[in-house]
């Protein structure tokens, strides 16, 4: 049991990682072209990190046999999910109008609010 909690803290901690470190991507780039393939490369790390987070809580949440289950990290995850997913539609219609600048201040507000989402997960 303790070494699903160690994994499990492992991959959250790592998600907050990625988090910050896609925090400075969309903030920091040069021209659009080094920020495409930045974005290409580290986005399904990001969703894999993402996902065995959510997996490896089902999987503790399951063995305590949900006691003491609350909808708040279920739902932080799907706020963070569904918010990763608008940014990426949001940044495929920026990318289309050739408006990459535009997208930094959008996923700003986006990646902190994803940010805050993360960090209420560790501190509930």
């Amino acid at each position: 049991m303790s070494d699903f909690v160690s994994i499990h803290i492992f991959f959250v901690y790592f998600l907050l990682f990625l988090e910050f470190l896609y925090l400075f991507f969309t903030q920091y780039f040069k021209d659009a072209h080094s920020y495409i393939f930045r974005i290409r490369v580290f986005l399904p790390l990001y969703y894999s990190v993402l996902a065995a987070c959510f997996f490896t809580g089902i999987l503790l949440e399951a063995f305590k046999h949900f006691d003491n289950y609350s909808f708040k990290y279920s739902l932080v995850f799907i706020l963070i999910l569904f918010l990763s997913i608008y940014e990426f539609i949001l940044f495929k219609k920026t990318r289309k109008q050739k408006k990459v600048k535009d997208f930094k201040k959008y996923a700003l507000i986006i990646e902190f609010i994803k940010l805050l989402g993360s960090i209420s997960v560790i501190l509930l």
